[in-house]
């Protein structure tokens, strides 16, 4: 028994990424890419099909070509994750006041990882470039290892920041 038998389903879509990071991050775009399987293989077409069948499914695929040169490190893709989630909780309103702009929250997520300002813009931009499929250029490695927080210290860390 599939699947398709105990769970059916309109459509599928399963996506790629070669880092939790990035996922965790909510990104809406995959670093690996993603194959779908859908009426006429598009997402958009799931809702003109009755659940569970499969007769105008087909598979549809989105696998860019990697330079695997380019890929950002651990750290890198470990600021990026930090990041961009306080970049988040700005956009839905969750800081204070003294949390307002854009560098607001990239001097706090510098501060929070212990690193200056220029590696984080440097991490950020590499892992955006591998994720968007950008080149990258030239860039300075990162010299300080960020630091590691549990859920539970980034949550403590934050609270003097959050309305």
């Amino acid at each position: 028994m599939g699947i398709q038998n105990s769970h059916p389903y309109n459509a599928l879509t399963i996506y790629y990424y070669d880092s939790s990071d990035y996922y965790n991050s909510y990104s809406i775009k995959t670093t690996l890419g993603m194959v779908t399987y859908a009426p006429n293989a598009d997402w958009a077409s799931a809702g003109t099909v009755s659940t569970g069948d499969y007769s105008k499914m087909y598979v549809s695929y989105d696998i860019p070509v990697k330079d695997w040169d380019n890929q950002p490190t651990e750290d890198m893709r470990y600021i990026y994750d930090k990041y961009v989630r306080l970049d988040r909780m700005n956009g839905e309103d969750m800081f204070n006041s003294s949390i307002s702009s854009f560098e607001d929250v990239q001097e706090l997520a510098a501060k929070m990882l212990e690193i200056d300002i220029e590696e984080l813009k440097t991490a950020y931009w590499v892992a955006t470039a591998w994720l968007y499929d950008y080149d990258a250029g030239d860039y300075e490695s990162i010299i300080n290892i960020p630091k590691r927080l549990s859920d539970e210290e980034f949550n403590d860390f934050l609270i003097p920041y959050l309305n």
